[in-house]
């Protein structure tokens, strides 16, 4: 009794430590934009008004504003424009609210961004790839080995139509394993659900993995997802087809030098950011080849015609 006592003390207190990781990793990007405001050049004149960006929900509202604010403080310097982010409940909602105007820009998976071309309802500006990989988790003292001991096991996994989840259910179904879904609504909810034993394993990608903390690390067993491609998964920044092509392309310039100055490149160290690059004609086909296995059932839970 006073052994599983110690232990669960143990676990309640590196539930503590993890999600005190969380909110530092991406409280972190809010206080190096405040304390690197100095070395930045003074903001450009003539606001012409406030920009809205809806990014899909990868982090809950506040810790997805910490992740913006480095972000939103460099278009503001290069550009004086204010870009504020907000995120709607799940994947499918943003989909939507792309399709019908609702934002200037939207934040989304690449796996959305040849479907959202080819509603022809917005513009592909940028494209931030983060090198990031499908896992699955276990905890070491559940005595796993791999996923084939999961048989009726619960996983947790963020929304059916992420990149994670849909690569990670495609890999589970040619293991012919039953299991229980839970699930979360990000990938810190996901982890949170494995420490706390409430779920057997969960799914997330490797960045999320590389953002946590050594006692943590050791706590777990982790197993790569393949995947039809080394190099997998990013966010993409598209705008609206009624915004403004001038300061479109003034958000865009502004991106391009994000890590490469003084005030952001300590950010690049960071597995949540790297360096925007242009999304041309040519990255969307590379998308629509990337993702072609996974666009039917994207296609079917959006209801895409």
């Amino acid at each position: 009794m006073r052994a599983n006592m110690k232990l669960l003390l143990w676990v309640n207190v590196l539930v503590n430590e993890v999600h005190r990781c969380l909110v530092l990793i991406i409280g972190w990007s809010l206080l190096m934009s405040l304390s690197l405001a100095s070395m930045a050049e003074s903001p450009a004149l003539n606001v012409e008004r406030e920009i809205s960006i809806r990014s899909f929900p990868f982090f809950n509202n506040k810790l997805a504003q910490g992740w913006w604010q480095p972000l939103r403080q460099h278009i503001y310097t290069n550009t004086g424009l204010t870009v504020r982010i907000s995120i709607p409940d799940d994947y499918a909602a943003l989909f939507d609210e792309a399709a019908n105007g609702k934002y200037d820009l939207y934040l989304v998976p690449d796996h959305f961004v040849p479907l959202m071309v080819e509603r022809d309802t917005v513009k592909p500006l940028l494209a931030i790839n983060l090198n990031s990989q499908p896992r699955i988790i276990y905890r070491r003292d559940e005595g796993i080995e791999d996923v084939t001991q999961l048989r009726d096991k619960c996983i947790a996994m963020p929304d059916k139509i992420s990149m994670a989840s849909m690569w990670a259910e495609e890999w589970l179904l040619t293991k012919q394993i039953s299991y229980q879904v839970m699930r979360l609504p990000n990938f810190p909810a996901v982890v949170m659900s494995v420490i706390s034993g409430q779920c057997e394993a969960g799914v997330i990608t490797s960045s999320a993995l590389g953002s946590q903390p050594p006692a943590f690390q050791r706590l777990i067993r982790v197993e790569e997802i393949p995947t039809s491609d080394k190099y997998w998964a990013g966010i993409g920044i598209v705008a609206n087809d009624a915004l403004d092509i001038e300061l479109a392309q003034r958000i865009q310039t502004a991106l391009l030098t994000f890590g490469k100055t003084p005030a952001t490149i300590d950010y690049i160290k960071n597995p949540f950011y790297s360096v925007p690059v242009i999304m041309d004609n040519n990255r969307v086909e590379y998308f629509s080849k990337q993702y072609k296995a996974l666009l039917p059932a994207l296609k079917h839970e959006l209801v895409v015609e």
